[in-house]
């Protein structure tokens, strides 16, 4: 099923009506193959690294523009959301956007930790005093808070706090 969005533009949208194997659309509705596809970036970088002996500099680029990315798509669900009410395939990205948020904390952690392996001890007390860093230093903290508090257990037991703490990824934002 297509709908037309322009009179050149054609979106699919995946629905109980749309025609996909069941074994395709049992393996996309599987969660751990859904995490098997965000750590796949993370298996490139790390094949990279130690088979092509990489310099570290490269670890580091890529899991930073990787927990960028993988941001930048969880928030661009919503919009997405906006525009196409009725589409099957937002309501799947909806499902999964908490999967996407906490890929992107992932990324972001080990990109920050593979720096504080490398910095000296003053080079990370005078990062605080750099604006660029420090933006990363406060988007990591709110990105922490929001990773521990990504799961069931603590929807349940915040209630609606948990959704204004969610919010808080605008200002993580880059």
């Amino acid at each position: 099923m297509w709908i037309l969005m322009s009179r050149t533009f054609y979106v699919p949208v995946f629905n109980k009506d749309t025609i996909v194997p069941k074994p395709l659309r049992q393996l996309l509705d599987n969660t751990w193959v859904f995490w098997a596809l965000l750590t796949l970036p993370m298996v490139w970088i790390i094949y990279k690294r130690y088979v092509f002996h990489v310099p570290g500099g490269h670890l580091f680029y890529w899991t930073g523009v990787f927990g960028i990315w993988f941001l930048l798509a969880s928030l661009a669900i919503t919009p997405l959301k906006r525009i196409f009410k009725t589409a099957g395939w937002v309501r799947w990205l909806m499902r999964r956007r908490r999967y996407i948020g906490v890929a992107a904390f992932a990324y972001s952690a080990i990109h920050t930790l593979y720096w504080l392996q490398q910095a000296k001890l003053l080079q990370i007390f005078k990062s605080f005093l750099e604006p660029v860093v420090l933006i990363g230093w406060i988007g990591l903290f709110i990105f922490t808070a929001m990773a521990i508090t990504s799961n069931d257990r603590s929807v349940r037991n915040m209630g609606p706090k948990w959704k204004r703490l969610q919010r808080w990824v605008y200002l993580a934002a880059p």
